[in-house]
């Protein structure tokens, strides 16, 4: 089976088209396998060929970045989402000194995380052993983010598995992507 090799990028960009034409498209490889696995996983389909299908299409394209592999195997779940979550940290803090965000009252914030609180995509981001240091650095990076006295305490080490964010931070945001695919009662759900 073919894989792209560490460290290199392909000649335009981190793209996949699924078969049915949705167009996807990503900073890194792991993203892009995880959008691709997420998509099929809601809309009913087999996920499990996801890392192989994103890999063939990019080797397809680009067969000189390729390498053959034994295996491919896809990151941890718990990983993933620090990744995440250490991916907005780091956009929080590029906005709050750049002064681009703005964030709610705490009556705001106390409702949102009561809603976080009893969702079944809310999960623990800071559990197992996975990298000390990284969850330590990005804990850090959110308390200065966000709001210097603290993060929303009820929602510690949680995190949003559709959107990838930390909830203690979140929260405060005014400036927030909006979840399609999250539950009618999500503050973070389009309103019609």
């Amino acid at each position: 089976m073919q894989a792209l090799k560490d460290g290199f990028y392909p000649p335009g960009g981190y793209r996949f088209t699924e078969t049915d034409g949705t167009p996807f498209e990503a900073s890194d490889v792991t993203s892009l396998v995880n959008k691709v696995w997420g998509y099929r996983r809601r809309a009913g389909l087999d996920a499990t060929a996801a890392q192989r299908d994103v890999h063939a299409q990019l080797c397809t394209r680009s067969p000189g970045i390729c390498q053959e592999v034994g295996e491919l195997k896809r990151p941890e779940p718990d990983k993933v989402l620090q990744g995440r979550v250490a991916v907005r940290a780091a956009s929080l803090l590029d906005g709050r000194m750049s002064k681009a965000y703005r964030f709610v009252d705490r009556p705001e914030a106390d409702a949102r995380a009561r809603i976080c609180k009893g969702c079944k995509f809310c999960v623990d981001w800071n559990s197992g052993d996975s990298c000390p240091p990284c969850k330590k650095n990005i804990l850090e990076i959110l308390t200065v983010a966000v709001k210097p006295e603290a993060l929303h305490e009820g929602m510690l080490g949680k995190a949003c598995r559709l959107g990838g964010e930390d909830l203690s931070a979140e929260v405060w945001t005014k400036e927030h992507k909006l979840l399609e695919e999250a539950p009618n009662t999500c503050w973070r759900k389009p309103q019609p």
